[in-house]
């Protein structure tokens, strides 16, 4: 996938590791896993990466619940601007 980067959003920390969130915007709906996340992927400890439109994001299973929160958060502040 290509795409640009807009801004990093905010950072979470789960099992004291920082792991960042972006805004980004792709320019295809063409996802491939790659890097450490691809060797590590397995069916116990999965990856499924997905482009989601922010008019959806409050409706997804975002884990853990805090980057939920943020995410929410930052949506009303996006749709505060248009």
């Amino acid at each position: 996938m290509k795409g640009k980067l807009i801004k990093l959003t905010f950072f979470d920390v789960n099992f004291g590791a920082n792991h960042p969130f972006y805004l980004v915007e792709v320019n295809s709906s063409k996802i491939k896993l790659g890097g450490p996340k691809l060797e590590r992927n397995s069916e116990n400890d999965w990856y499924n990466p997905e482009c989601v439109s922010l008019s959806k994001l409050s409706n997804l299973n975002l884990l853990p619940e805090s980057a939920k929160i943020k995410s929410a958060s930052l949506l009303r502040l996006l749709s505060s601007f248009s």
